[in-house]
C-alpha cells in the first residue's frame, strides 16, 4: 500500500479492510493500479519490485512515464496543479530521479570528454625528425621513445608467474 499511495496507507484507512481515496487522488491512483498489471509498464516493474534502482536510464524512463501520465490526467483537469506537484514531488523522491538524471548527464559529459582528448593522448607515435644542412650533412633531430604496453607485458607470464612477481 505504501508505493501505492506514496505516504502511510493510515491515512487512507476507515476501517480494518477497506482504504478511502481522496477524489483527486483516485485519478492517479487508478492509472498506477492499472498500469501495475500491465507487465511491459515500466511502472508494473517498480510496482512488483523487478527495477533495477542502480539503473539509472530506468529510473528516469519510469519516472517520466509517470510524469508524461500525470500531467495528462492534470490536462484533463481531473488534478489541480497542487496535487499533481505533489504526486511528482513524491515520485522524484522515491524514484531517486534528480540524481538519476544527473549521473546520467556527467556520464555522457565524460564520455565527450574522452573522446575528445583522444588526440592529445601522448602515446601517439612519431616519427623520427631529421635535419639536413646545406651541405647535405643529415642527422637525427629527434628520435621518439619507445613506449611499452603494461597489458601486454602482463600478457606475455602466466598468472601464476604474475603473482609470483607481485609477492
Amino acid at each position: 500500500m505504501l508505493k501505492l499511495f506514496c505516504c502511510a496507507s493510515e491515512n487512507y484507512k476507515t476501517n480494518k479492510k477497506t482504504y478511502e481515496v481522496f477524489e483527486q487522488d483516485s485519478h492517479v491512483v487508478k492509472y498506477i493500479i492499472k498500469e501495475a498489471v500491465n507487465a511491459k509498464a515500466p511502472i508494473a516493474k517498480w510496482f512488483n519490485g523487478h527495477i533495477d534502482k542502480f539503473s539509472n536510464e530506468d529510473i528516469v524512463n519510469l519516472y517520466e512515464n509517470f510524469e508524461g501520465e500525470i500531467k495528462r490526467i492534470f490536462a484533463e483537469k481531473k488534478i489541480d496543479s497542487v496535487r499533481m506537484n505533489e504526486w511528482l514531488g513524491a515520485m522524484n523522491t522515491i524514484f531517486d530521479y534528480s540524481t538519476a538524471k544527473r549521473i546520467i548527464k556527467i556520464e555522457s559529459l565524460l564520455k565527450d570528454f574522452r573522446i575528445n582528448t583522444l588526440a592529445l593522448t601522448n602515446h601517439i607515435a612519431v616519427g623520427k625528425i631529421t635535419a639536413t644542412d646545406e651541405t647535405g650533412y643529415s642527422w637525427v633531430e629527434l628520435e621518439p621513445k619507445v613506449i611499452e604496453n603494461k597489458e601486454n607485458k602482463i600478457t606475455k607470464f602466466n598468472k601464476k608467474q604474475y603473482l609470483e612477481q607481485i609477492y
